[in-house]
């Protein structure tokens, strides 16, 4: 919770900052969906209409402000290092009306480009070169920021289903990628073509085509990042949380890869260095786990950490991983009871079947067995089911095993 709070108040220190441009030579230029192109002067109390208009209005180290609304346009940042910040991510929407990227980083946008505070969505990037790239964000030879956004609904011809990055170094910080790519079009959630980002705090969930899709020299570095629930498409073969190839190398500490489909890492002719991460299936590396990290809600869309997650306090130096700290008490999870077979027991004899249950919380457990016939008797040893029919019994019963733990959950 202390990380996504410091990051809030780093959204809250860039306003801040386009708060003191009015002081400055630089402009702080409105946007609203009440506003005008035609008559509008980019002020507070006459916006403009549309989100482009105000770039184009704009110069370096201008701040443009959005007001809550749909704004439905692709936008390019036409090589000016501005800040362009929306009034809430969740209110504030960009939507690209399946017309290419929704947002482009293409004339060598720096560091002091931002983007923050949006939802970009309905993107659909096509036709060829770097253009069928990135459908909800392309960043071409540009390293911008991209701080508070929700990158969702995007689809791609090419790589990056959500967000492609080719030769670029951008830094994305609290960024969500959730929900990219289509079954005919499943591209990575977000690709990296000879680039070498920085993803710090950032969730990437149900993307069609894989999590992250690495190639081509690529170097990106993941800091808390939770990759889970992705699955793989032809792009991305093995690769459900992270495909890489080409010499790439990736960096991963603090972060969970859990429930991708048909795995979590797949490389070829490439290196991924994790450390104090917890990834399904396990990942040699210093401080790796491969537990259930036990979020909050995840079929609602809630990976926050249960008090109770094995991922809380276990990374770097006492940091949590995944994305998001704390979000709910403990998590208490059934007892999983394997299958057992169909059985034969000779007449006059008796069978003894082990029985084997799992708890993702190592509880104390305790086995039951109940027979649906008197001839069949049953007894259970710890783990060890024992049947014995009365004397010169045949026929067919059907034993009930049922596993309790200590929580009195079954």
């Amino acid at each position: 919770i202390g990380t996504v709070g410091q990051l809030c108040n780093w959204g809250s220190f860039i306003k801040e900052e386009i708060g003191t441009d009015q002081n400055t030579d630089s402009m702080v230029i409105h946007v609203a969906t009440t506003g005008s192109d035609a008559s509008g002067d980019g002020s507070e109390a006459n916006p403009f209409a549309t989100i482009q208009t105000a770039i184009d209005s704009s110069s370096d180290g201008d701040s443009v402000l959005v007001a809550a609304g749909t704004y439905v346009e692709n936008i390019n940042f036409g090589g000016k290092n501005l800040k362009l910040v929306g009034a809430d991510r969740e209110t504030t929407i960009i939507d690209g009306n399946q017309s290419g990227s929704v947002v482009t980083f293409r004339n060598g946008e720096d560091s002091t480009a931002v983007l923050s505070g949006f939802t970009i969505t309905n993107g659909h990037a096509c036709c060829e070169g770097e253009t069928n790239c990135g459908g909800g964000i392309l960043c071409y030879y540009s390293s911008p920021t991209i701080v508070d956004v929700l990158i969702t609904g995007n689809s791609a011809t090419s790589i990056g289903s959500g967000i492609a990055c080719w030769d670029a170094n951008p830094r994305l910080v609290n960024v969500t990628i959730s929900g990219n790519g289509t079954d005919e079009q499943n591209n990575a959630g977000i690709a990296f073509l000879n680039a070498s980002p920085s993803l710090v705090n950032v969730l990437i969930t149900n993307n069609s085509g894989g999590g992250i899709e690495c190639t081509n020299n690529s170097s990106p570095s993941l800091e808390n990042v939770t990759i889970t629930g992705n699955s793989a498409g032809f792009n991305s073969y093995n690769g459900g949380g992270i495909y890489t190839n080409n010499s790439s190398v990736l960096t991963l500490v603090n972060c969970i890869l859990w429930d991708n489909s048909p795995g979590e890492i797949d490389l070829f002719d490439a290196s991924v260095f994790v450390s104090y991460s917890d990834v399904a299936g396990g990942w040699e590396g210093e401080g790796n786990i491969s537990v259930d990290p036990f979020f909050c809600e995840p079929d609602s869309g809630d990976y926050t950490l249960a008090e109770n997650s094995p991922c809380v306090g276990t990374g770097e130096n006492g940091a949590n991983m995944g994305a998001y700290g704390i979000g709910c008490g403990d998590v208490i999870l059934s007892p999983v009871l394997e299958t057992i077979q169909n059985q034969t027991i000779n007449e006059d004899g008796d069978l003894i079947v082990d029985v084997v249950a799992t708890s993702e919380i190592d509880a104390s457990m305790t086995y039951y067995a109940y027979s649906d016939t008197s001839a069949v008797s049953t007894f259970m040893e710890y783990q060890a089911l024992i049947i014995t029919p009365v004397e010169n019994w045949n026929g067919t019963s059907t034993i009930t095993v049922y596993v309790t733990d200590e929580n009195n959950l079954s």
